[in-house]
């Protein structure tokens, strides 16, 4: 499907919500671009002669503006499906109630009166889409982010079949980007192994240290709706609006990655796959068939080999001072001014906050006092480091961790794990804990 769009000449969309009759529909005569009259002006070559005229006009509603409510905010936009679609295309038509918008890879956007939108009238969320689209080409070399950035996107649109479509609506687009991952030289006549990139429930195995770190989404609702097939540890399980940390330069990963199950079985105790060179994968055994690259794929068990200790979960971070301070000592970037932080101590040191949680799928019980704290395991992902001074310049480890529970299997030997959510931790006594305590073996579901 992605290849319909993706090669065609022009993708015609239609925004109205009515769309019952077609995309044409005739202009009503009080929506016209222009609120004055037609001033004509003289037109003056480069040696100050005149050479015609020229005229202009007052607009209704600003292009920026009229681009936001007949495009980007339509109801075409809340559509899951739309990203990819809007992505692959290289050249668009909109149809929208009040005239026609002309989109491409390399231009801004056009109206009907071919007035052009111009960038720095846009506010940062606009920029921010349309850096977007400009960002997908085939030399991109930091296309992860743009993965990242598309999934934040396509995170908070609507699906009708969660269940069939979070990852399948997303197919065409991994596609694309596993070619090139799998061509870092960016050679266009280049031969692409396809088969080389793993992609699991929408994230991708040579960078699964970053992608499991995604939050809820500091304005989102709660969520309401679980994809019941997908992983615990993927964004895709939620229907929710979530988000990626910011990068961080020398940050280094503390959980490896020995296997995976990429079909759902009653028991997950040996890996089907062997992971090698990070991201490629073996058949564990010779009854096992190669993995191939698949787009749809929705489910997988990661078998890890890391460090999982145990901490307490208090009382919400609720003031913007607590909010900005946890922020700004663990390396977080932009502070929130408000979301549902937890505070994260040592079981023993409860009065001391160690780090923050954003426990998304953790169940509270109202019987369960807050100053006591409630225990839960942290998996300890990776260590940024929290960088200090301008000429005597320290930093100061921070670990990223998923807090996770235990999953009770009856059959099953071993330690299965499911996700609540995500945090840091910048605590030096609590860091010491994480140090000292041995790795296990961990299957996350």
């Amino acid at each position: 499907m992605a290849q319909y769009y993706q090669f065609s000449i022009f993708t015609l969309a239609g925004t109205a919500e009515d769309m019952s009759n077609g995309i044409l529909h005739q202009q009503p005569e009080d929506i016209t671009p222009w609120v004055s009259n037609l001033v004509r002006l003289p037109y003056r070559d480069k040696i100050n002669a005149l050479a015609g005229h020229f005229y202009v006009y007052r607009r209704r509603m600003p292009l920026v503006d009229e681009y936001i409510s007949q495009i980007r905010s339509s109801i075409l936009f809340k559509r899951g499906w739309i990203l990819q679609e809007w992505l692959l295309s290289k050249r668009l038509l909109w149809y929208t109630p009040h005239g026609l918008f002309y989109e491409c890879q390399q231009e801004l956007p056009r109206a009907y009166d071919q007035s052009q939108l111009a960038f720095n009238q846009a506010n940062p969320d606009l920029r921010a889409h349309l850096q977007l689209k400009a960002s997908f080409h085939f030399s991109n070399t930091n296309i992860l982010n743009f993965w990242y950035h598309a999934l934040e996107v396509y995170s908070g649109q609507h699906l009708t079949k969660p269940e069939k479509d979070r990852v399948m609506a997303l197919s065409g687009l991994a596609k694309e980007v596993g070619r090139i991952l799998a061509n870092p030289k960016r050679g266009i006549a280049a031969q692409i192994d396809l088969q080389k990139e793993i992609y699991v429930a929408g994230l991708w195995l040579r960078d699964l240290h970053y992608g499991l770190l995604w939050e809820q989404d500091h304005s989102a609702q709660a969520w309401t709706t679980k994809v019941k097939e997908a992983p615990s540890w993927s964004f895709a399980s939620l229907m929710t609006l979530v988000r990626w940390p910011e990068r961080a330069k020398g940050t280094q990963p503390a959980l490896k990655l020995n296997g995976i199950c990429l079909r759902r079985q009653g028991e997950h105790d040996d890996p089907e796959h062997f992971v090698f060179d990070n991201h490629r994968l073996r058949p564990a055994n010779a009854m096992v068939e190669t993995a191939q690259f698949n787009p749809e794929n929705l489910f997988a068990c990661l078998h890890l080999r890391g460090k999982l200790h145990t901490v307490h979960v208090r009382g919400y971070l609720d003031t913007e001072e607590n909010l900005q301070s946890a922020a700004l000592s663990t390396a977080y970037g932009t502070a929130p001014k408000s979301c549902n932080w937890r505070a994260i101590c040592s079981a023993f040191r409860p009065e001391i906050i160690a780090g923050w949680g954003s426990l998304e799928q953790m169940r509270t019980d109202k019987t369960t006092c807050a100053d006591f704290g409630v225990a839960i395991y942290a998996l300890h992902v990776s260590t940024r480091y929290l960088r200090h001074g301008i000429w005597l310049k320290t930093s100061d480890p921070v670990l990223d961790v998923l807090f996770v529970e235990r999953v009770e299997q009856i059959n099953g030997k071993g330690q299965v794990y499911r996700r609540l959510g995500v945090g840091r931790i910048v605590d030096g006594d609590l860091i010491r804990e994480f140090d000292d305590t041995k790795e296990r073996s961990v299957r996350l579901i």
